[in-house]
């Protein structure tokens, strides 16, 4: 099956800057102490968490540099420990998948006009938008 993802490496084009944006995908359904541990370890990015088929995505679009990154996936993959390398997230849904808004951060800036897709299609809104260009690939996976 194929599938629509996005990038974690999003560019400034005018500064030629290179920037991460952190994600994780877990294959478990969410549960409140996951929620609040979410809430405090990283409070400082712009994120939102929805559920996916299999458990649920979270998705900083706050723009990090390199260290910033790994610190923050480190935090995420010893906390949840899945075999997810962050470089990619999965945009397209998956057949008979409904994705549902859990919870979102909207206090730091995020790249825009990518957050526009998760604006419209959880209906929400981030405050504070930096123009940053996203990079799309098309990927293909056994899982459905």
């Amino acid at each position: 099956m194929k599938h629509i993802g996005l990038r974690s490496m999003i560019t400034n084009k005018e500064k030629n800057e290179w920037q991460y944006l952190l994600f994780y995908d877990v294959d478990r359904p969410i549960n409140q102490v996951d929620k609040d541990w979410i809430t405090e370890n990283l409070r400082d990015i712009a994120s939102l968490i929805y559920s996916t088929k299999q458990g649920f995505h979270f998705v900083g679009l706050t723009p990090l540099d390199c260290f910033e990154w790994a610190v923050y996936f480190e935090k995420l993959k010893d906390r949840f420990h899945e075999y997810y390398s962050g470089h990619t997230i999965r945009l397209s849904l998956k057949k008979k998948e409904e994705q549902k808004l859990i919870m979102y951060n909207d206090k730091m800036p995020v790249a825009y006009p990518l957050a526009r897709i998760y604006e419209e299609r959880f209906n929400i809104s981030f405050k504070y938008k930096i123009p940053m260009l996203a990079i799309f690939e098309q990927y293909q996976t056994r899982k459905s």
